[in-house]
């Protein structure tokens, strides 16, 4: 019987979770399936005994409809839009389409790696983007429900560091002696009226 184990996230609270051997794939393998978050013992049952019953009736093997990062997205945006409004799924669309899918639609889930990831950042840092951190994080975002849904072993794009821009160097604004003496006498001016 599997075991729902108690849990507090980085933030403080308390969740549940669970992992559940589930039979071997067609490699011979053993294969679990890892779900969390619930905020209820009981939600996480519920999950449990759904998960226990697709397998049942749909085998242990991965969803291979879904291959290429550009059929994660659109996996994700269909579950994206379930959560969140019509202008977030507008800004991250353009976002992800314009900045993230020339660079990683074509690529095979599992020949993503972190190398690639991180020279992707700096590309986008080196182009001079402002929204760098949230082409990362929205394409982080999407990696992080590929590993939910079991169609990633790991999400690449979240282990990258992001590159800081160089402070620069800030001059001293100051009034010259000539415009402080025509400061003051303008001051002068408006104090006599």
């Amino acid at each position: 019987m599997t075991q729902i184990k108690k849990y507090t996230k980085k933030d403080g609270t308390t969740a549940y979770m669970f992992n559940v051997y589930v039979g071997k794939n067609s490699k011979g393998k053993n294969v679990y399936r890892k779900r969390q978050g619930f905020k209820t013992k009981k939600q996480a049952q519920i999950a449990l005994a759904n998960l226990l019953k697709d397998v049942e009736e749909n085998g242990v093997e991965r969803d291979e409809s879904v291959k290429t990062f550009k059929d994660l997205y659109e996996m994700w945006l269909a579950q994206h839009r379930l959560n969140v409004k019509p202008s977030t799924i507008a800004l991250n669309r353009r976002f992800v389409e314009k900045h993230v899918l020339p660079y990683l639609g074509n690529y095979l889930l599992h020949d993503i790696t972190v190398v690639y990831c991180q020279t992707l950042v700096n590309k986008w840092f080196k182009q001079g983007y402002k929204q760098y951190p949230y082409f990362r994080k929205v394409t982080a975002q999407i990696m992080r429900y590929g590993e939910a849904m079991e169609l990633m072993n790991n999400n690449p794009m979240a282990k990258t560091i992001l590159p800081r821009a160089q402070q620069k160097e800030k001059k001293l604004q100051y009034y010259t002696k000539e415009q402080l003496i025509h400061f003051f006498e303008c001051l002068k001016q408006i104090k006599s009226i």
